[in-house]
């Protein structure tokens, strides 16, 4: 339950980072007309689409812990997902919000950007930390001596 709780944390702080990107986009008429900001709100608008979109993911959870492996939960796997994705819808806003235009700057748009990306990058650290300890017996099955077989390494005459 705690994982499900920390998925549908992530997804409403990166849902507000992005809107803060699209936000800043679209008051600044200077940056509207330019390719690369143009991607960058395109990327934020279907990232921010598939963050809303959460409740469908924690709703096929079971099909996902089985995809998850030996692990008992596949919360870790989209946890690190999200923090990667995240990270990108982080990055994304830093830039739109921190353009060389003379539109308006708003220091708390371009703080809560940074702290996005922080914690993005502790999601992923984290939700990495909780996969690896969570599969700990399966990688320390797959690296006991007894698990591999020798290959017979006799000579035989040509």
């Amino acid at each position: 339950m705690g994982g499900i709780a920390v998925l549908v944390i992530l997804g409403a702080l990166f849902v507000a980072i992005s809107s803060v990107g699209i936000g800043r986009y679209n008051k600044c008429a200077d940056i509207q007309g330019d390719a690369k900001y143009e991607n960058r709100k395109i990327f934020l608008s279907q990232l921010l689409t598939i963050m809303i979109t959460i409740p469908a993911t924690i709703a096929a959870m079971p099909l996902l812990n089985k995809l998850a492996g030996s692990s008992k939960s596949s919360a870790p796997l989209l946890a690190m997902l999200m923090g990667v994705a995240g990270l990108i819808v982080s990055v994304f806003t830093f830039q739109i919000v921190n353009n060389d235009t003379p539109c308006e700057k708003v220091p708390t748009e371009k703080n809560v950007a940074i702290a996005g990306m922080v914690i993005s990058i502790i999601a992923i650290l984290g939700s990495g930390g909780a996969l690896f300890y969570t599969n700990k017996n399966a990688i320390r099955a797959r690296m006991t001596p007894s698990a591999v077989t020798p290959v017979n390494q006799g000579l035989t005459p040509a």
